[in-house]
């Protein structure tokens, strides 16, 4: 008998927003690390792949309709296929590092996951592209705002994209995915421009613009040609940091689900060009390779707290991660330690006693401690810590790094409170542990508003 149910999910909600292919015999690795594969597809009324219905339809040969109707995630656009097979699955050499287990990663046929089809595309001048955009001295203005570095957070390389951005200026064709960032970048920094900054006195309507600019440069990356070249590494590391730039617009947004999604295409289209792995990239400069390691920090640091706050396993696990610069005190790298550590624990604290939960999370205090201490360092910021709250901070801090310290400020303490939260009524867990949340908490009511 044929399955009626040919377009059939293949993960649970979590796990197939970011392309984790369960494959109908085992419950998906991302639930089965949490304990939970017995309730694997329960979450979208799915019943668990050991039941009996699920094993029927496993093994019934599965068949297709000549022409089905699906619905894409990124673009919510309707498109159709005429194919009587199942989707297509394809391996890459990082697979069973971004499955957490799995050797194989969902590679659907749309615009976006299939790199090995994806044309570079036809070039663009300024001429072509100037009536969805503002004058050049608005864009450039609004391009320097997002350069600085408390906005750009590493995704773009600020010296490469200023002479890339002089081209265009200046009438020289651009690549379509390069023109797809700059697209993504206005939009960022139209969100991102403070409300009385003298920006906003210009003849735009930013809530708009930043709407036009991002379906703009969705329009663009998926406009490239079907059936050219291959895109070459350049263009495909350009469009890796298109994802990126995705999931910090979403970030700011607020909306997490995007987010969420578009780190996990980030990941997956930079494992193909071993963003993450720069023992397999030799032939890159050291300044290329200096640009690859600040995004592939970036994507790492929002891949880990998208995952550190939905307790879900990481999008690519930390042993297959080796980057130049990896060992150094950078902020995104104390971040990552800090955030890996923090992570870890809570993925594991289930499984242990109290007295090994205990132990753990002391050493853990004394990690964020250390790294949060170490940060303030980094950037210079004269403070005295008393129980790891900083109560100098106001007295030496210069104004261009309020923003800097704001943020480090917050995320450490939240990520004490978080941690914190699991001794809270733990009468046999030492007095350091169980007031470690609430002292955080305390200390970011009382610090990061006025920072």
């Amino acid at each position: 008998m044929p399955n009626r149910r040919a377009n059939e999910r293949r993960s649970c909600d979590q796990c197939r927003k970011r392309k984790c292919l369960c494959d109908r015999t085992k419950p998906c690795s991302n639930c089965a690390v949490r304990g939970l594969a017995h309730l694997c597809y329960a979450g979208d009324g799915r019943p668990s792949p050991m039941s009996t219905p699920s094993r029927m339809r496993t093994e019934t040969p599965r068949v297709l309709p000549s022409s089905m109707e699906r619905v894409d995630s990124a673009f919510f656009a309707t498109t159709t296929t005429t194919t009587a097979e199942s989707p297509s699955v394809s391996s890459i050499s990082m697979a069973p590092a971004l499955a957490d287990g799995h050797s194989y990663l969902s590679t659907r046929q749309t615009h976006f996951d299939n790199s090995e089809r994806q044309a570079k595309g036809p070039v663009l001048a300024w001429e072509q592209v100037s009536e969805v955009l503002p004058s050049r001295a608005i864009c450039k203005r609004l391009l320097a705002f997002f350069l600085t570095e408390s906005i750009n957070q590493s995704v773009v390389d600020t010296d490469v994209f200023a002479s890339t951005s002089e081209q265009l200026w200046k009438g020289m064709a651009v690549s379509q995915r390069w023109l797809a960032n700059f697209f993504m970048i206005l939009s960022i920094a139209a969100i991102t421009v403070p409300q009385h900054h003298d920006l906003r006195a210009t003849y735009l309507d930013f809530r708009k613009s930043q709407q036009l600019w991002s379906e703009q440069a969705c329009k663009l990356l998926d406009g490239t040609t079907a059936g050219a070249e291959p895109p070459s590494e350049s263009e495909m590391l350009n469009e890796v940091t298109f994802r990126a730039l995705e999931a910090l617009r979403s970030l700011l947004l607020g909306d997490m689900e995007a987010c969420w999604e578009a780190i996990g295409r980030s990941i997956r289209k930079g494992a193909t060009i071993h963003l993450f792995d720069h023992s397999e990239c030799t032939s890159a400069t050291r300044e290329e390779c200096a640009r690859r390691s600040a995004l592939a920090r970036m994507i790492l640091v929002t891949d880990r707290w998208m995952c550190f706050n939905r307790n879900r396993p990481f999008g690519i696990a930390s042993h297959y991660v080796s980057l130049h610069g990896r060992e150094t005190t950078t902020l995104d790298v104390r971040i990552l330690r800090a955030l890996e550590a923090c992570h870890d624990f809570n993925i594991a604290s289930t499984r242990l006693s109290l007295a090994d939960r205990s132990e753990r999370g002391l050493r853990l205090l004394q990690l964020i401690d250390t790294e949060f201490v170490g940060c303030l360092s980094d950037l210079r910021v004269d403070i005295n810590l008393t129980k790891g709250v900083p109560v100098g901070i106001f007295t030496s801090l210069e104004s261009g790094k309020v923003g800097q310290v704001a943020s480090l400020v917050s995320s450490f303490l939240y990520m004490q409170c978080v941690f914190g939260m699991r001794f809270i009524g733990q009468n046999a867990a030492p007095y350091a542990l169980r007031r470690c949340s609430i002292e955080g908490a305390d200390s970011l009511i009382k610090t990061v508003p006025v920072l």
